[in-house]
Order: C-alpha cells, then structure tokens, then sequence
C-alpha cells in the first residue's frame, strides 16, 4: 500500500452520492474517486502530486502518490511471480493465526524454520562432494525423532529425492543438511514483502495475522479462528464464530438455565473488549491499565449476552401480553399463505402512490375495499386502485407495454420432430403466413386507431356516443351468438374453461387499445384485467392464479359483457383478488414508472440531506453565540437571577407538576430582569438582542430539521427497514416508517368540512396504526431455536390438570404452576410457553400489537439485556411517539365508526317502534312508511344531534359521509299492529332487532371507504382515474332514453 507520513492512503469516499447517470463528475482513474464538485477533485488531485509518499513494498520515498502506487502495482505483481510457488502455501499456513506482534518478527520465525525444511516442485542445490548442483525436489519422507536403547535421542530428519535440472534422468537421494536454497530467489526481505501482501491484522489488541480471503480461497486454507483466540475478538464478531457451530442452539441451551454455566458466560464475556479494542465492561482499568475484575460491573456485563443465553423468567413470560393474529382468514394455512400478500400491497400501492396517481388508504380501508363483494355498491378506493395499476402498464399516447414481461419458457423440442424436416418447413411457412396476415390485420387496426384519433380531436363526444351504441348493439348480437361461438372454439382447440380470448379482443378492439384509452368505466377495468392476466399466466409462478381468476372474470356461464367481466369480479374470493393485484404489483415494480420515482426521490434526498447538513452546521454556530450570550448576561447578575416564591406554587397537587411550574417561572423571571436591564444598559442590550435573534433563529432551524427528517422518511422508498429482533428472531415492523405519506398534524382532520373532504381529500393521521411482528425464518428457527415449522405447535407444551407445564414429547414437567423451571427449556419450548396462542412458528405467520398499553409492556419484556432486543428497544422507544399518535388515531376512527352505526341502529328502531309507545291501547290497526325510507328522506343528522349520544357522533373525523341504502329505501310498508305485549317482551324484541342490524352493518362496506377520493389524481387530472374515460354518465343516460 501507498504510504502517507507512515499510513496508508485510503481513497476518499464521496460527499454525496451520484443520483443520475446524466451528473457531471471529476474522476481521478487511479484510485476511483470522483467528485461532484471541481473544487473539491483539484485539491484531492493536488495532494495526490506532492512528492510526500512512499512504496511500502520497495521502501523508496519521496514519490506522488501515482509514482508509489505504479511502484506499489509493479512490485506486487513481480513478488508474486518471483516469489517461489511451492512455498507460497506453507509458509502461509505456518502463518495464518500467527500472533506475533510485529510482521518482521513473524517472517523471522517463518524464514528460521525453512531454512532446514523443503517442499517437492522447489528448486533446491545439492551440496555433494563440494559441489553445487541445481535439481528439483521430487519426494519428501519425513521421519520422527528416536530415542536409542542406550537413551541417546536421534533427532528428525527428512530424506528428499531429487531429480538434477541438467541431467533430468539423473535423481539421487540426499537429507536435510545437504539442501539449501538460492539466495537470490528466498530472502528475509522477499518474504516479508510477501507477507505484507498476503496477510491481514485486525485493529484490536492480540489480533492474530490471517491470510487474506482471495488467497485462503486459492490455497483452501482454514479461516476458522480457533476458539483459543477469540477471548480478544469483539463480541459481535465471536457471536458470529459461535453461531457457525454446528449446533448453537445446543450451547444457547445449555447455558440458559444453568446458574453455574451461566456465570462462567459472564466472567469469560467480561473481558471481551469492544469493537474499538477497549477493554470489557468487566475489566477495570487503572492508569491506562488493566486492574483486576469489579463485581459493580456484573450487571453491565449482562447485557452484552446472546439473548436466549438469558434464563427464562416465568413471571415475565406470564405479564406478557398475547400477539394478536387477526381474524381475516379462515384457516391457519390461508392466513400464511395471504397474510404478507395482503401487507406487501398494501405498502407497494402507499409507498408508490404518487407515480402511480393513488392517494394514500389506511389499511383498515383498504381491507374493507378488497373484501366488498356488492357489485352495487360503489366503492371509489376499489376501481382507483385497479385503475393506477393498470395504468402504469400501457401509456395514454402509445399502444405498447410499458412494463417488463418475464422470459417465456423455452418449448423443448422433441426427437420426432428433429427427425422430420418436412413437418418444420411447412410448420414454418404456415407460421410465416400467419405472421403476415396478423401483421396485415394490425396495420388495418393502426391505421383505424389514428383515423379514430383523428375524428376525436374534433369530435369526442360524438365519436363517445356512437362508440356506446355500437356496444350495446353489438352486446346483444353477442348473447344470440354466444352458444355458437362455444361449441366452435371447442371443437377447434379442446375444451375452454373462460371466454379470455372473446375479452382480451372484446367487440374487435384488443385491451391495450382499451387501456390506452383509459375505458375503465361500467366494468371497462375488469375486462383490461382479464387481457392481463391473460397475457402473463404462461409464467409458471402466476399460471393457477390467473387460471382461477379469468374462469371467474370470464366465466362460462356468463355472455361475454362488460358488465358479466364487472359481476366475475365481485364474485371472486377475497384471497384470489389479493393474489391478481399482487401480480400486478410485481409487473410494476420493474417498470420504468417506478424506477424513475426511486431515482427520482435518490436525488432528492440527496439534496434534502445537503440541506439538512448545511442546518446542523448552522445550529452548531448558533448554539456556540447562544452559549457565548448566556456566559456574557451572568456577569450583568453578579448575585445570580432572581427567584420565584415559594407560594406560587402551592395549588399544584404533583411533584411533577410543582417542578415544572417553578422552572416556568424561574424562566419567566430570567426574562423580565433582562429585559429590564436591556432598557436600561445599552451594552446589555447588544448581548440580548444578540442572544435573542440567535434564539428565535436556533427554533427556527430545529423545526427545519424535523420537516427534513419527514422528508427523508416519504423519499425513504427503496426498501422497507425493520426495527429489529427479539430474542425468538421475531421480526418487527412499522410500516409508517419510511416511504409513507401520512399527515402529522391531527388537527386536520376537524377543522374542514365534509364538502371540502370530497373535492380535496383526507389524511386520517395515520396508515397503519399497528405494529406488525412476523416469525423467524426458517433458517433461524432451524439453527437457533432448534425447531422444524413442520412440528405440530399443540404438541410442544402441554398444560397438565396441575396447572403444570410439560413437555408435549416427553411428558416431563418443565414449568410447574408456581412458575418454578424444574428442566433445561429448549428455545422453541420457551418461545411456546411466552408466545401461548401467539406463537410465530414461520416468516409467513404475522401477529400484531395495536394499542399502546401493549407497546408499553412489550417494552418492559424487552428490558432484559439481549443483545437484539436492547436494539430493538432503542428502534421502539424513538418511534414510540410517533407509533402512539398512529394507534390512538385509528382507534378514534374506529370508535367513530361504531358511533355512527349505532346512531343509525338507534334511529331506526326508534322509528320501527314508535308506534307501539305512542298509541297506548289503540286497538286499530294502523299502517306506517318505512322507517329507513323516512329517516333517509328526512334526513337523520339533525335527529342524531337531539339523541344522547350526540357527542361522539360530532367526533367523528370529516371524511365520514352518510350513504344512502338501496335496500332500506327501497322496502314496502310495514304494517304494524296494536301490541299487547309486557313492557319486557318489548325490550327483548328491540334488543333483538338491535342485534340483527348491528349484524347487518358489519356485513355492509363502511361509510369511510365508499367516500374515500383520490384527492391525488383530481389535483393532476382534475378527474379521477376511473372517471378518465371520455364518455360520461350522462350521456349514457341520454342514450338510454
């Protein structure tokens, strides 16, 4: 390496990163650097061409740094030749895990033990007869040391057959002593330049020398530190030997419940130094040295173990709250399979909603709309979602896919048909004729397209109207013919299970003409997806799903309609729904679309970070004058601030609160005698006006800097980052964490109106508002926790009649009831007996925590000193704020929700019974409207303000909106007769009819999903997506009559 006043010259990193190929940048070709800046490569360039440097190789000094590294390159790549082969391994595996303390004393050690010691394939000379002869060693024989019947020892020795390099049929055998090598080729200095180019020293004390990677690799030589060695590694780095072992499970195991094997852990992990090669926390030191062990340093020493090194805490494991699984699917195996589908897209669509037009959705609606199944129901988040998706895989102005398909499979070619050469030629010319006459159709289809084009810039409307006619002309033309068309297409090509090729050429316009045109309208995007999912299902990964998908889109029994394709979709399954937009989601991610965001938002955290560096340095500057300030105004106060009295604190209850008081009024007074002497002394009032600005200044760039932070969040989109792992290898995520665009400010969501809510859309607050705990993988529940995702997870801990726990296997009592452990715990055992109804066997099983009393105690079972879950507690504790506002946000949504269905619920059986607690003994009968139809036409809002639960009704968040109901609107009169039953009877009756709504409403879409509005798409397009289409509702009306 090139050497600099004796260190080595390591190449600078760059400032910043490029974030386009089209930046210009300065490059220095030597070392690799570039610069963004020309300032910057000058300087570094000028550095580079002083005459400070030096060979570390040849030791020649007084060379640029070019020159030394030439030097460097041309002496390197000669040693290595030059350097004889045959020694090359063993000398470097005599040196691997050497721990000599300098590397001249190391090839010292090595040089004196070769100088009696040779390898076969070295050039040797044959001392014989005072003769010098060059020749090649053969064969080596190596022999023992012998001790002799009268006790003398004969040392060890080695006989070598050589072969002379003159006379190669000559060989001859010779010993040790009659060997010596060629100066000129094996030196002190050569060996130590070969040494230095060959090995490695870490930067902690007692660091063995190892042999680099490229070189171990070469020569196969064990880089496995022996375990004598690693007392002086870093933990982080002995965690990483151990875990190589091949069961580390078994030590973790051992170790956990043992008292004594755990407090020899403790001492031996008490003299591991830390990466920056201090010494441990169990190491005290005096004067720079080592001094003997503090037992006040036991618990510091705790706290850097492996986490399942810890012993098991029943009590613990018992005030752990359960992880919740959910209750979305119906099966175990269904929740696996769909649950990180279903949470994967959900992230996608909100991390890249802003290229692909989709304003952001919580999860709660999102859920909400993918499970709708009214097809009369309309749901706005549902089209826009299937609508941006599609979007982005045709442009608007050319009919070509924008995305990039997976490699077709390639077709093996059977013996037969290698065999037949006729068959492949007229194959191929009626293949050939095919192409032709397909070509010919799709320049007669362009040449329509631009016609089509052309006559709709000047008349769009008409060119719509006649566009829909022909449609629903051609709809019923198609039901006549439908049956004709099935029983053809079976006999051509087999039996069909969907009408995918009627769709994917729907009334002779293919579907990428359709979705260039954005027809997303009245079942337009059903029958796109259907031509996309058509096109992808030769990818085996996709095949079922799109299979399953076009016999329900396009399915037999119905005709080949746009509104059959809308009614297929509403009847698929919520799992199968999920599993077409994950598809989608996966086309997108590789587009072009997505790929210029992520450059894009490369770029501007870039310069948000620029930004954000340039702030700090300010505040630092800030902070130096604000300081300099105080220490001024203190000589002005020689006897110190005047302090409050004591008995303006005496209404506070709290200590807390009494604290806080006094400081606020110490502040206040510090601040009056300022300003009191500021408009008095005039060199006061410099240093306070000065103090002031920088102050006002000094909150000024702290809030910059928090905006910068959530900046860096939203362009944070690359990749999702956990938050860490437990100590079960439980993976923990915050889905609000980066990428997400979600408000801050909860106060937005009460200041405006309904009507504004509809035109400009919402933010709730929140996204998520849950934390999301996935198990391990199966790798570290295989190496780790010793466990097979494929046992039965009933079977590993069984609750006895006792109350006791035992071994599902054995039968043996693990944990009594009294908490007591009475064996060794294996780690997935633990795991199960803290887990419970919870456990996470695998990645695909997820559980959650969605308040915050769950959080908090989630914090204290992470408390216990591991080394995972001290980080991941730390990654907690600094969203914890941020996660709080999030759960507390969607729990008021929530509880807003139910709010305003028992507000409808109460009015409507105050309206179903209002007649029996108004006639009294009326013995005729009477009829009476609907109450539903009466509370829509009159309109329940101004009712609900006069009812008791009033206040929590006016709570909800702006965006709730009432919506009609068809069926209730839609009911015929209910007669009701007089009743004769006991004030008893009647309140069970409406206590019964109050359950049977309330199940009625959890079955119906809530109001907060059908008012949800691409707020995102209407401030670009001034429409939404699916309102793109040229042909409105209107004029559709206007046809029909």
């Amino acid at each position: 390496m090139v050497l600099y006043k004796r260190k080595l010259v390591e190449p600078e990193p760059p400032s910043t990163k490029v974030s386009s190929l089209d930046t210009e940048v300065w490059v220095i070709p030597q070392t690799n650097e570039y610069f963004l800046k020309y300032e910057e490569y000058i300087d570094r360039l000028d550095f580079y061409k002083r005459k400070s440097f030096s060979c570390e190789l040849t030791g020649q000094t007084d060379l640029t740094y070019f020159q030394a590294l030439l030097c460097e390159q041309t002496e390197a790549e000669s040693l290595l030749q030059q350097f004889p082969d045959p020694l090359k391994e063993p000398i470097l595996r005599r040196a691997q895990f050497s721990t000599a303390t300098k590397l001249e004393h190391l090839a010292d050690e090595i040089f004196s033990s070769l100088k009696s010691d040779f390898f076969p394939g070295e050039t040797v000379i044959v001392r014989s007869e005072d003769q010098r002869i060059r020749a090649f060693v053969r064969e080596k024989a190596k022999f023992n040391a012998i001790t002799l019947p009268d006790g003398q020892v004969k040392p060890a020795y080695s006989l070598f057959r050589v072969q002379t390099v003159d006379y190669p049929q000559s060989e001859m055998a010779v010993d040790d002593s009659q060997l010596t090598r060629d100066r000129k080729t094996f030196t002190k200095a050569l060996l130590r330049a070969f040494l230095r180019q060959t090995l490695i020293r870490g930067p902690w004390p007692e660091a063995p020398w190892m042999v680099k990677s490229q070189y171990a690799q070469q020569y196969r030589i064990d880089q496995n530190v022996p375990p004598h060695l690693l007392k002086n590694f870093p933990s982080d780095i002995k965690e990483q030997y151990y875990q190589n072992d091949s069961e580390p499970g078994a030590k973790s195991n051992q170790s956990s419940n043992n008292p004594a094997l755990l407090a020899s852990g403790a001492t031996s992990s008490a003299a591991t130094p830390d990466a920056s090669g201090n010494a441990g926390a169990g190491a005290a030191t005096t004067n720079g040295k080592r001094g003997p062990k503090s037992s006040l340093d036991t618990q510091i020493r705790a706290k850097i173990l492996e986490d399942l090194v810890l012993p098991y805490d029943h009590q613990s494991a018992e005030r752990k709250m359960p992880i919740k699984l959910g209750d979305l699917f119906s099966s175990v195996e269904e929740r696996r399979a769909h649950t990180g589908l279903l949470l994967e897209t959900w992230v996608f669509l909100n991390v890249y909603g802003e290229p692909l037009l989709l304003d952001s959705f919580t999860f709660d609606d999102f859920v909400d709309a993918i499970r709708l199944t009214d097809e009369d129901v309309d749901c706005p988040l549902l089209d826009e979602i299937h609508c941006s998706l599609l979007s982005a895989i045709v442009g608007p102005k050319k009919q070509e896919i924008l995305v990039t398909l997976p490699p077709e499979p390639d077709d093996g070619v059977s013996s037969d048909e290698e065999s037949d050469d006729e068959a492949n030629g007229e194959q191929e010319r009626d293949e050939s004729e095919d192409v032709k006459k397909e070509d010919v159709k799709e320049e007669d289809e362009d040449d329509n397209v631009k016609k089509e084009d052309e006559e709709e810039e000047g008349e769009e409307e008409e060119d719509a109207e006649e566009e829909e006619e022909e449609e629903q002309a051609e709809d019923v033309k198609k039901d006549e013919d439908q049956k004709e068309d099935d029983e053809e297409s079976d006999d051509d090509d087999g039996p069909k299970t969907s009408h995918a090729a009627e769709f994917v050429k729907y009334q002779n316009v293919d579907w990428t003409e359709r979705l260039r045109k954005r027809m997303f309208k009245d079942g337009g995007w059903q029958q796109i997806l259907i031509g996309v999912l058509d096109m992808v299902s030769y990818v085996e990964e996709w095949s079922e799903t799109c299979q399953q998908a076009l016999e329900s889109l396009a399915s037999l029994e119905r005709n080949v309609t746009l509104s059959s394709a809308r009614t297929g979709y509403y009847e698929m399954p919520f799992t199968l729904r999920l599993r077409v937009l994950d598809i989608l989601c996966k086309l997108i991610h590789s587009s072009s679309l997505v790929r210029s965001y992520i450059d894009r938002c490369i770029e501007d955290s870039t310069r948000v970070r620029k930004e954000k560096t340039e702030r700090q340095r300010e505040i630092r500057s800030l902070q130096d004058t604000i300081r300099a300030c105080e220490e001024e105004k203190k000589t002005y106060f020689p006897n110190g601030y005047p302090i409050p009295d004591g008995d303006e604190n005496k209404t506070e209850s709290t200590p807390e609160k009494t604290k806080t008081s006094s400081s606020e009024a110490s502040r206040k007074l510090k601040i009056e005698a300022e300003k009191e002497l500021a408009s008095k002394n005039p060199d006061f009032q410099k240093i306070y006006k000065t103090w002031k600005e920088s102050t006002e200044k000094f909150d000024e760039e702290v809030a910059a800097i928090k905006l910068l932070d959530l900046e860096l969040q939203r362009l944070d989109c690359q990749r999702l980052r956990m938050l860490g792992k437990d100590r079960y290898h439980n993976r923990y995520w915050w889905f609000e964490l980066n990428g997400m665009r979600v408000g801050e400010d909860k106060e937005n969501e009460d200041n405006d109106d309904d009507q504004e809510s509809g035109e400009e859309g919402v933010s709730t607050g929140y996204a998520m508002g849950r934390l999301w705990i996935q198990g391990p993988s199966d790798e570290d529940a295989r190496v780790y926790l010793q466990f097979d995702p494929t046992m039965d997870q009933d079977k590993i801990i069984v609750k006895t009649s006792e109350g006791d726990w035992a071994s599902g296997e054995t039968g043996n009592i693990l944990v009594t009831s009294s908490g007591e452990v009475k064996a060794d715990l294996k780690p997935y055992e633990r795991k199960k007996l803290e887990e419970r109804q919870g456990f996470l066997a695998c990645m695909d099983d997820w559980g959650y925590y969605d308040q915050e009393d769950e959080i908090e105690n989630l914090l204290e079972w992470l408390g216990r000193g591991g080394k995972r879950e001290l980080k991941l507690s730390k990654e907690i504790k600094a969203i914890k704020e941020r996660l709080f506002f999030s759960m507390k946000s969607r729990r008021e949504d929530l509880e807003a929700d139910r709010a305003h269905c028992e507000a409808e619920i109460d009015e409507q059986i105050k309206e179903e019974f209002s007649d029996d607690e108004q006639e009294n003994g009326d013995n005729d009968v009477k009829m009476s409207e609907t109450p539903s139809a009466n509370g829509k036409a009159n309109g329940t809002n101004e009712d609900v303000e006069e009812d008791e639960d009033s206040d929590e009704v006016s709570a909800m968040p702006r965006r709730r909106r009432g919506r009609p109901r068809k069926d209730n609107s839609q009911q015929p009169p209910a007669k009701k007769r007089k009743s004769s039953l006991s004030p008893e009877q009647k309140a069970a009756r409406k206590e019964a009819r109050r359950e049977e709504l309330r199940k009625e409403m959890e079955s119906r879409v809530p109001d907060r999903v059908v008012s949800w509005v691409n707020s995102l798409a209407i401030a670009q397009l001034g429409h939404s997506l699916y309102d793109t289409q040229k042909k409105r509702g209107p004029k559709r009306g206007q046809q029909k009559k």
